[in-house]
């Protein structure tokens, strides 16, 4: 891998750099990109659903987020995981199933409009 040079300048000065190439080119930018979309994505879907559903649901539910990284961390990083944390996984997604069955509020009854006696209401 050759060394390509660079000039960085600011005012009044110019400083040149070498940086290797492979550094130059690199991925980084790309990785960046992928995460920003998938951010992007999970912002849209959290909107969605604040939009489709009730914020109190939602909140409990978007707050399960850790569980989801540790769940991951296992297959990808083989990172073992004590049994209380097993413990607080299950009860979190207990709770999470529990919390999308709460069944809707019985609607109020309404009123019926007096009539009077001669007829007006």
């Amino acid at each position: 891998m050759g060394l390509e040079s660079f000039r960085i300048s600011a005012p009044g000065e110019s400083v040149p750099i070498n940086v290797p190439l492979y550094r130059a080119i690199s991925m980084d930018h790309v990785v960046d990109g992928w995460a920003r979309d998938i951010a992007s994505v999970g912002g849209l879907a959290l909107f969605a659903a604040y939009r489709d559903g009730k914020a109190s649901i939602v909140t409990a539910l978007y707050s399960l987020y850790p569980a989801i990284t540790v769940l991951l961390a296992v297959p990808i990083f083989d990172e073992k995981i004590a049994g209380m944390t097993w413990g607080a996984i299950v009860l979190a997604l207990v709770a999470a199933v529990m919390l999308s069955f709460e069944t809707p509020a019985a609607a109020a009854p309404v009123a019926e409009t007096a009539v009077s006696e001669a007829g007006v209401r």
